[in-house]
């Protein structure tokens, strides 16, 4: 007894534990000691957006330029958008909860890429470190959406610098939309289908596609402006023979839909959160709509700025147009979610009983109910959850009632 007693038991090894010293974390290619790294960065930024948020508060305290001179609060609002957008708002949870989770939950030891997810914090740190120089010597006033020709041929600021910070950030979301990818499709653990996956996994894979497709068009956009700056080539600027709407539409392809960077992520979280509880989770396992909905979203507004820069016009009363094309793929894209929620309940075991349940409805039936939304869907009909005879069995509509009664 005195021996189990004297003996000392050393702590379990963890990946805070694992070594020391600022080395071991500046080289590390362990994914839950870089979302901490990403963690500490971000909450920096943070609170220098808000440090600019505050100062732009107290300067409209009251009517007059009391705290600071008009010059200074445009400074003050554009560094305020630029930091808080580009180094808060778009990496926060997926560079931090993705990194640290994304592996865990799929079952793999680590993110497909470790080396480069570590590159993408450095690349991730050095467009910050050029906004800092920015707000040290002066700071930008073009405002964070950089609007030609204004950006382009008529600021005094720092405009190209602060670009460049933007543009060097970008290519750490282009990284870490890289590896989540190739992670959730090569690294799951056996028997982890797509329809198995967690909802923070699907939209973690669903902001990535939007990172990889989205960030190379402002990425070009802003380099764009600062050769039109530098050189001055017409490429924005009516004066030079270029076209400010040119800017807009290239702007806003990435710029609308970087909106559900921001968002799906923090749906993904939120959906995790019933289902830590006791609750029964039998729900949980029939994904396809959620899913649908999170993926479909994105490529929505996709579409819609596609539309809109192949139409070239930003004009008020283009915009039922535009409505109309992308409301067609976003109907057919409801067609198709009724049609994998069809299709997933032949495949969902848990979901069988409360299927059946109280109902008349049968395997035999449910599939060619899904055959007929497959050909409602492939002849671009209108028919969403209609019941059709010609299916021979029930409509969406009847089926996702009976699965919520």
């Amino acid at each position: 007894m005195s021996a189990v007693t004297g003996t000392k038991l050393l702590p379990r090894e963890h990946y805070l534990n694992v070594n020391y010293g600022i080395r071991s974390w500046l080289l590390t290619t362990d994914h839950k000691r870089i979302a901490l790294l990403y963690l500490a960065s971000i909450t920096l930024f943070f609170f220098l957006g808000g440090f600019f948020a505050v100062l732009i508060r107290l300067e409209l305290l009251t009517p007059a330029g009391d705290l600071v001179q008009p010059e200074t609060y445009n400074k003050l609002f554009t560094m305020h958008g630029v930091v808080m957008v580009f180094f808060f708002l778009i990496p926060a949870v997926p560079a931090v909860l993705g990194n640290f989770l994304v592996p865990m939950m799929i079952g793999a030891r680590d993110l497909a890429f470790p080396k480069l997810n570590l590159l993408s914090w450095y690349v991730y740190t050095a467009g910050g470190l050029f906004t800092l120089t920015v707000v040290v010597t002066g700071g930008v006033d073009t405002g964070w959406t950089f609007y030609t020709p204004y950006s382009s041929t008529y600021a005094n600021s720092h405009v190209i610098l602060t670009a460049l910070g933007v543009f060097i950030t970008g290519f750490s979301s282009i990284l870490t939309g890289l590896n989540f990818i190739v992670t959730i499709h090569k690294m799951r653990a056996p028997g982890l289908t797509w329809f198995r996956l967690p909802l923070f996994i699907w939209a973690h894979y669903a902001t990535s596609l939007i990172m990889i497709l989205g960030t190379p068009v402002i990425a070009v956009t802003i380099v764009l402006v600062a050769l039109e700056r530098l050189f001055r080539f017409g490429i924005f600027d009516p004066a030079l023979g270029g076209d400010p709407l040119l800017f807009q539409h290239l702007f806003w392809f990435y710029s609308h839909p970087a909106v559900y960077i921001m968002v799906l992520p923090s749906m993904g979280v939120v959906n995790e959160l019933p289902f830590s509880s006791n609750r029964d989770t039998t729900e949980w396992r029939i994904q396809p709509g959620p899913i649908t909905v999170k993926t479909a979203m994105p490529a929505r507004d996709e579409l819609t700025s596609a539309v809109r820069a192949g139409t070239g016009s930003l004009d008020p009363r283009d915009d039922r147009r535009h409505l109309q094309l992308s409301n067609e793929v976003w109907l057919d894209g409801v067609t198709l979610k009724r049609f994998l929620l069809d299709v997933s309940t032949l495949t969902a075991p848990e979901a069988d009983d409360k299927l059946t349940r109280g109902t008349t409805l049968t395997t035999r039936q449910l599939h060619r109910d899904a055959q007929g939304e497959l050909a409602c869907l492939l002849s671009r009909n209108r028919c969403l959850g209609e019941a059709r005879p010609e299916a021979g069995g029930v409509s969406g509509s009847r089926l996702l009632a009976e699965i919520g009664g």
